[in-house]
């Protein structure tokens, strides 16, 4: 049983490991892909209203969709990407969508959020998106999924040899009892 166990906890890590590295690109790449059409359609929005209606567009992309745009300052503290494929490859898909001077961070002058640089006319901005905006990572679903299978798949074959152990438990001990000369 400890065997089978093993073999399938084994099975599991390494299911785990090959799901890990599958669904990275593809997850990264619907993220920036969501960060790129917000920008855009942001910068096209500010571009198109009115000047005069463009803190009224501002405050309601804010209220409504939770999207703030700042404009850059040369001061600004930019908080570095955590060393990570995902990041890494985020960035790399937004600065071959946005434009090689495009910056990405979790943080800008210490608040927290997903902060995406972008320029309208040779005007830098920022771009402030909350979490919610990007793709769930469905990933701990599925591991879930796959621990609760682990254990159903133990748990299973423990039965399993249990069932087989006790006729053969039954049988060794009539062995026995025969070699001491009692009739089972």
């Amino acid at each position: 049983v400890l065997l089978i166990a093993l073999l399938l906890i084994l099975a599991h890590i390494a299911w785990l490991q090959i799901f890990r590295i599958s669904t990275l690109e593809p997850r990264a790449r619907q993220v920036s892909q969501q960060i790129v059409s917000t920008v855009n359609l942001t910068r096209a929005a500010l571009i198109s209203a009115e000047p005069a209606k463009r803190y009224a567009l501002l405050g309601e992309l804010a209220a409504r969709e939770g999207v703030q745009v700042h404009v850059a300052k040369p001061d600004d503290d930019v908080t570095a990407l955590p060393k990570s494929e995902f990041y890494e490859l985020v960035l790399e898909d937004l600065q071959l969508q946005l434009g090689p001077d495009t910056q990405f961070s979790l943080a800008r002058n210490g608040v927290v959020g997903i902060w995406v640089s972008f320029d309208i006319d040779g005007d830098e901005y920022w771009m402030l998106l909350p979490e919610t905006h990007l793709v769930d990572d469905a990933s701990l679903r599925w591991v879930g999924w796959g621990a609760l299978v682990l254990l159903l798949a133990v748990a299973v074959a423990w039965l399993i040899v249990a069932r087989i152990n006790r006729p053969l438990k039954a049988l060794t001990l009539g062995a026995e009892q025969m070699g001491k000369g009692v009739n089972p």
